[in-house]
């Protein structure tokens, strides 16, 4: 059986949660949130940073959280990014996903 192809997803965070000393991506795929992970991400100069790799055919569904317990959920509606296999094209096996206040992005590299 072939492996399902995967996408690696950037994400770049600016939002309400800027300033603090540390945030963390928690994240889960499809609408049911399966394999819920977190993971910190890097503070650069003009945004925090990570990177995860998911199946294709499915979405990644995240939101942010501060050391301190504090979260940018999107208002209660969470971040969501449908990964197609459109998306994937030998080209194209990166996105990179910008989340700023409320506000989530795509741009394909």
């Amino acid at each position: 059986m072939a492996k399902a192809k995967e996408q690696s997803v950037e994400l770049k965070y600016t939002g309400c949660l800027d300033g603090a000393k540390s945030i963390y991506l928690h994240y889960g795929i499809g609408d049911s949130w399966d394999n819920v992970t977190e993971c910190k991400m890097r503070k650069l100069k003009s945004c925090y940073k990570t990177e995860v790799t998911i199946p294709a055919n499915t979405e990644l569904n995240f939101c942010f959280r501060d050391a301190e317990g504090n979260w940018d959920n999107n208002y209660g509606q969470d971040y969501s990014y449908a990964i197609t296999t459109k998306t994937i094209t030998p080209a194209c096996e990166y996105t990179t996903v910008e989340v700023n206040p409320y506000v989530a992005k795509t741009t394909k590299k």
